[in-house]
């Protein structure tokens, strides 16, 4: 069986949806969006295959199929930053064989990386979420008032992630450094 188009993965916690709606266009948020997606589709996607992802990250810390690719499932608490997506797209093309699902990793005591792989089981133009790990200063997003407060203490723990990335993550070769 064979079925094609587009499926949404709802990546972000529901009990924040509309809040998190309502403050999606604020424009503290904006430059903060950008770096996320910079990380998500450079030095992130630079990672294809999951011997690779292995090496940078350590092991799997849990693996979910397709159908239950829902943050409230994972075991570990997350906190997706609110300047991400709470949707990621993947192809909607079905088989019999279908290998779709996601595998979580820790990125240090700060967060976590989602590696969600296509039908055929391949990370090749796989999406990738990455989340907080929530600490006992963690401030719920229960009303748009929460919004101050809860981006006060993700500020110190993007920076943080995008650190640790830096260090951990291949560094794409220097263009400008002769060839050996």
């Amino acid at each position: 069986m064979i079925c094609s188009g587009v499926i949404a993965i709802w990546v972000g916690p529901r009990q924040e949806s509309s809040i998190r709606q309502s403050l999606r266009d604020r424009e503290e948020l904006k430059p903060l969006a950008a770096e996320y997606q910079q990380i998500v589709y450079t030095p992130l996607w630079a990672l294809n295959n999951s011997e690779q992802v292995t090496n940078v990250f350590g092991p799997i810390l849990e693996t979910l199929t397709l159908r239950d690719l829902h943050p409230h499932r994972l075991t570990n608490s997350v906190a997706l930053p609110l300047f991400a997506p709470e949707f990621v797209y993947v192809s909607g093309l079905l088989v019999t064989n279908d290998q779709s699902h996601a595998e979580l990793y820790a990125v240090g005591d700060i967060g976590y990386v989602e590696f969600i792989y296509q039908w055929d089981g391949s990370i090749t133009l796989a999406r990738k979420v990455l989340y907080f790990r929530p600490d006992a200063a963690f401030v719920p997003l229960k009303t748009e008032d929460d919004f101050s407060r809860r981006l006060a203490w993700e500020k110190p723990k993007w920076l943080a992630l995008q650190k640790w990335l830096d260090v951990h993550l291949p560094k794409a070769p220097n263009q400008n450094e002769p060839q050996k």
